[in-house]
């Protein structure tokens, strides 16, 4: 038990204080999550099953934060796809996919499920 306490406390996982007890550090709260960026694809092994569903497509007038972030200065209706992504026949991600109305009016249902 004292070996246990020792490792964690060279860890920094915990702050033991004679006379009163071991604690847990307040350095445990600050952990550091994973930066996840790129394609569903990337993160998941290749050796599962995937599947996307398309939910709807509709057009729609894009939100300020849409706008924003995909950087639309006029207003111009925008392609809103909608679809949930399966690994295993379980849900894994509720996607929206806005795409402006150059692209959105040629992207066909069998495109869109595959997008």
């Amino acid at each position: 038990m004292r070996q246990a306490l020792a490792s964690l406390e060279n860890k920094g996982h915990v702050v033991r204080q004679r006379g009163r007890g071991t604690f847990v550090s307040e350095k445990i709260g600050k952990l550091k999550l994973p930066h996840i960026s790129g394609a569903i694809e990337d993160l998941v092994p290749t050796n599962m099953r995937t599947q996307t569903k398309l939910l709807k497509t509709r057009w729609i007038e894009p939100s300020d934060i849409v706008k924003e972030r995909l950087k639309i200065v006029k207003n111009q209706k925008m392609l809103r796809v909608e679809k949930v992504r399966n690994i295993e026949c379980t849900p894994f991600a509720h996607v929206y996919i806005y795409l402006p109305a150059d692209i959105g009016q040629k992207l066909s249902k069998d495109q869109a499920q595959k997008t």
